[in-house]
């Protein structure tokens, strides 16, 4: 039965998006109605896919039931958890569990059960038929592999996410502490200011987005984190282009302008007014826009005909869904 859910509030991704938006942003500039008409336009999008597509436990899928809660969609939120803790056990059942390495698993997972009304410190059972914890498992007791960030950094950017989402707090004897992640997250920060995937690789504009984002809640209680955000922001200022866009992997990347709009709404700062981020063709929001489709999706890429209708438009037009809601709740000022 479709209803309107009583959800837990301010669940943010990467996403992540998604501490995205804890950080109240005081904007001043009036264009919510703006931005919940792409808003509108995006969730309808994705609705038309969702119909007969989602999968629970699929990324792609979770990631739109995180969107539509933070968009206050309705949707039959409870049929989703039901199918998604049945997936969590049947997953529990291998040596794996819900991955070899990767411990966004969890976290997104625990994400989607928050925004779907659950509680995912005790969702599913294991193997012995015990309750599965993901925020445990998942971040500060972490033992699927010797490092939360065996998959590079993101997997310590989300497992911070994770635990401001809920405002989790760590036992003591945990495996790892906030200040141990913050620590260990740093460590893959370059001398531009950039952070990277992994140490052996090069500074990444999306990982350095989502970095400001997972550190944004720490940097008036640790100087160091002041200080690598604030070069983390003139990294990304730099590496906008004239045009206001971002090149990513050979060409323009709107996942890219999404996720640096979320960081600057977890510092405080209005994307649309930050002179940092203006450029000669306009502002990083003026940047997003410029891959809207027709449809109410946004494209990958700057497209050629907006008209177009078919694309693989659903990571980029969730992403653009979370900036949207990163930029009226910053606007309201609603956490």
């Amino acid at each position: 039965m479709i209803h309107t859910r009583q959800l837990i509030k301010g669940i943010t991704v990467v996403l992540t998006a998604l501490v995205m938006i804890l950080t109240v942003c005081a904007c001043g500039r009036s264009s919510g109605s703006d931005y919940e008409k792409q808003l509108e336009g995006v969730c309808a999008y994705l609705e038309d896919i969702a119909d007969d597509n989602l999968r629970a436990g699929d990324s792609g899928s979770d990631w739109t039931i995180i969107l539509l809660s933070q968009a206050d969609r309705e949707y039959d939120y409870d049929e989703y958890l039901k199918e998604l803790e049945e997936y969590v056990t049947e997953c529990y059942k291998g040596r794996d569990k819900l991955d070899r390495v990767k411990a966004t698993e969890w976290h997104r997972i625990a994400m989607t059960v928050l925004a779907a009304g659950g509680d995912p410190r005790n969702f599913g059972t294991d193997s012995k038929g015990r309750p599965i914890d993901l925020i445990a498992e998942g971040t500060y007791n972490w033992n699927q592999t010797d490092s939360l960030s065996t998959q590079g950094s993101n997997g310590l950017i989300y497992a911070l996410k994770t635990l401001d989402i809920g405002d989790y707090e760590i036992p003591k004897g945990s495996l790892y502490t906030r200040e141990s992640i913050i620590d260990d997250l740093l460590q893959y920060q370059g001398n531009d200011g950039g952070f990277a995937l992994s140490t052996s690789a090069g500074e990444d504009t999306d990982i350095t987005a989502m970095a400001v984002q997972a550190l944004a809640p720490y940097r008036s209680e640790n100087r160091r984190v002041e200080e690598a955000v604030d070069m983390a922001l003139a990294y990304l200022s730099k590496q906008q282009q004239d045009s206001g866009l971002y090149l990513y992997d050979g060409g323009y990347s709107s996942e890219t302008s999404s996720q640096v709009i979320m960081a600057l709404c977890a510092v405080g700062e209005d994307p649309a007014e930050d002179e940092n981020f203006i450029k000669t063709g306009g502002s990083l929001v003026d940047g997003l826009m410029e891959y809207r489709m027709d449809d109410g999706s946004f494209a990958h890429d700057v497209p050629k005909d907006p008209s177009e209708t078919g694309g693989d438009n659903v990571m980029s037009s969730q992403q653009a869904g979370l900036a949207f809601v990163s930029l009226i709740n910053s606007e309201t000022g609603k956490e």
